[in-house]
């Protein structure tokens, strides 16, 4: 089995095949792992509540998301739940957060709420703490946004699976 692409979804593709009688090998066309989609990815796990209800795409981001919390024990890899908040400014603006909050109850998302302004301030205080810039490696980055460490952590955890620079040496 040929995977193309080692991003997370190649690396869990990979990851699952792995675990069968299967000859399996991830080719990817970067010089690391995380470096597409996934890179550009801004390290939130869907949660489902955006889909509409019934729909393919609704059923995976929910199985997928509940997913996450047993990968990363696994893998040992951080992962900090924190949410997703979705603002709304106007009476037409909180329609469409009514409309997602019902689109993630049918769902069956977990914990979906809808928050008035007081209880949102509260929920939020920290994001107002002063903001203190650091210097950010590449690993930094990585370990704040979840998911290349995963990516990594799935392709060099599996026995049989090389960085293909490693091969060409």
């Amino acid at each position: 089995v040929c995977i193309i692409g080692a991003g997370i979804t190649g690396a869990m593709t990979a990851r699952k095949l792995a675990k069968y009688a299967l000859s399996v090998v991830v080719l990817e066309a970067a010089g690391d792992v995380a470096m597409g989609a996934t890179k550009a990815n801004s390290a939130i796990v869907h949660a489902g509540f955006d889909c509409a209800p019934g729909t393919l795409m609704a059923e995976m981001n929910v199985k997928g998301n509940a997913l996450y919390d047993s990968w990363c024990e696994e893998l040992d890899v951080p992962l900090k739940r924190i949410g997703s908040l979705v603002a709304a400014f106007n009476e037409e603006e909180m329609q469409a957060v009514h409309k997602l909050y019902d689109y993630g109850i049918q769902n069956g998302v977990p914990g979906v709420e809808v928050l008035d302004k007081a209880q949102t301030l509260s929920e939020l205080e920290d994001i107002y703490r002063p903001f203190r810039p650091k210097r950010k490696t590449r690993a930094s980055v990585a370990k704040e946004r979840g998911l290349e460490p995963l990516a990594l952590a799935l392709l060099k955890q599996e026995k049989g699976f090389y960085n293909m620079d490693n091969i060409l040496e």
